[in-house]
């Protein structure tokens, strides 16, 4: 019970108070999709170039579009989340 509780204390002054997770979630989701974006490009010029060079191309598009895809949706769940955040810590009341 009491490492549960510090473990929960511990999340919470790491992410309580700044928008850095949202932020490396949002860098980390935009290089996904630039790195899944490069693949995609090229497995198609490596299957036009040479068919039988990359015989399971098809799955190799499909898993790269599936990154693709998880990427614009960690993107924009960043977006959301920043969003978020940035009215929430907004609508605080100032310290003294």
């Amino acid at each position: 019970m009491f490492r549960i509780k510090i473990k929960r204390i511990a999340y919470k002054t790491l992410t309580g108070f700044t928008h850095f997770p949202l932020r490396l979630a949002s860098l980390l989701a935009f290089a996904l999709a630039d790195l899944s974006g490069f693949s995609i490009i090229a497995v198609i010029l490596l299957r036009l170039l040479r068919e039988n060079l990359l015989p399971e191309s098809q799955a190799a598009i499909l898993v790269a579009l599936l990154f693709f895809f998880g990427a614009v949706q960690l993107i924009s769940l960043g977006i959301i989340g920043q969003t978020i955040s940035w009215s929430a810590v907004d609508s605080l009341p100032l310290s003294r």
